[in-house]
Formats: C-alpha cells, structure tokens, sequence
C-alpha cells in the first residue's frame, strides 16, 4: 500500500497540472498578492513612522523657539539671548580696594549705580512678546509694542537700594516692605545662578596659614553687551500704568 502511494504521488501531482494549466501561474499571482500586501503594510507603517518623527522634530522645534540648550540644559527664552557673549572675569575682592560703587554717597557715585539699570524698562515686537514664557502688557504710547524688563536690572536696583540704607542720614530710606523685598530677591537671584566657580587657597608666609584668594577667575556673561540691548529697547519717558491696553496680559 504503502508502494503505491509512493508510485502515484508524483502521477497525481502531475495530473493535477495537466488538468489546471494555469495553476502555476495561479499560484504565482497568489504569492505575488501576498507579497504586495506584506509591502503595503510595510509602507504604511514607515509613513506612520515618518509621520510621528516628523510631529516630534515639530514640537521639539516650537520648544527651541522658547529654550535654548546651553551646556546641557536649558534657558528660558530671552529677546536678549542673541546678543549675550562671555568672557573670562577675574574677580578681585582684596580687602581695602574700592571701585566707585564702593565709596561713600556722593552724586558722583549715585550716578555710577544709576547708570548700571535706570533703562531698565524695554519695549518688544510682538513676535519677541509671543515667545515669553509668560504673558506680558501693550504699551500705552506704543501699542504695537510690548513692555518687558531684565531682571538683571531690577537686582541692580534693589542691590543699590540696599546700600543706601547702610547711609540713613544721606538718604531718605524706602519702606521696609520694599526693602525686605529686596533682599530676598537678591537671595533667590544668587542661589538661581549658583556661581561655581572656584575659590583658591593658598599657605600665607606672612600669616602662616591657609587663606582664600581674592582674585577669582569667573565665566561671565558680557554685561555691556545686555546694557547695550537694554539701552536701544528703553521705554522713553517712562510709560503709562494707569491705562488697559487691548491685548495686555490680565492678573488679579
């Protein structure tokens, strides 16, 4: 039994091509239908690939537009940030040295503290204003304009504000609330930079011991290119508080 089977098989396969000529093709058209159909689903599924890349390299380019990464992180956005270059500092704080912004009032030294800020408020064009990471007002006397400030600025006043309470006598002080203010936003200005760079020590033959040196090498953002920007953006003659301008960004 088991003979013929063997001997039929190859007869009836035989047979069975005779009889459907065009089975082979047949066939062939059937795996060429599979085969069409593994490549069309192969194609769907790269255009959804490509379709998903392509929405994330969006989304991560709109991000850009609002961060930027610096030495592994990112910044907020600043209209400023074009225009911020570095340099090496050296930090000298010998006891006994004074620059200006050290000496006891006079109007000579309050206008060198003034000059470091008094242009602190700034107009933006809209698309600068979009970019913020948060809502800002029109201006008043420029409507198609927005008004913004670097805080830079604003701690350069308190820090002046400040010094003149250690002069009561010389200048009226400002409030205490004002004051108080102040300083605990020079404190969160300082622990938000975290300056790391690094303060050497050295052995004193004269002292005989270690002492910290006071010439320290910093990497700094160059504060007259930022004063440079600030001063071509500044709001002239002040601008108007008291008025709601279409458009402005609303709070409590």
């Amino acid at each position: 039994m088991g003979g013929n089977m063997e001997e039929h098989s190859e007869p009836l396969l035989d047979s069975a091509r005779a009889s459907s000529p065009d089975m082979e093709d047949g066939t062939m058209r059937e795996k060429s239908y599979t085969c069409t159909g593994f490549y069309e689903k192969k194609a769907f599924i790269w255009a959804s690939a490509m379709w998903f890349t392509g929405s994330l390299l969006l989304f991560a380019s709109a991000l850009l537009l609002h961060t930027r990464s610096r030495g592994g992180h990112f910044e907020i956005y600043s209209p400023v940030q074009d225009h911020i270059r570095y340099k090496t500092v050296v930090f000298d704080g010998s006891l006994g040295k004074k620059s200006i912004y050290m000496e006891d009032p006079s109007p000579a030294v309050d206008a060198a503290w003034e000059d470091l800020y008094d242009f602190g408020i700034s107009w933006l064009h809209p698309h600068e204003a979009s970019l913020l990471p948060n809502a800002t007002a029109r201006l008043y006397e420029q409507p198609q304009n927005y008004v913004t400030g670097l805080d830079v600025f604003h701690q350069l006043h308190c820090l002046n504000l400040l010094r003149k309470r250690l002069y009561p006598a010389y200048y009226v002080n400002d409030t205490d609330v004002h004051f108080a203010h102040c300083l605990d936003q020079l404190r969160q200005s300082i622990m938000c930079s975290s300056d790391t760079a690094t303060i050497p020590w050295s052995w004193s033959r004269s002292k005989k011991r270690l002492v910290a040196s006071a010439e320290t090498v910093h990497m700094c953002r160059d504060f007259e290119g930022v004063r440079g920007w600030a001063r071509g953006r500044r709001v002239e003659g002040g601008f108007r508080k008291d008025v709601y301008v279409e458009g402005s960004a609303i709070s409590d």
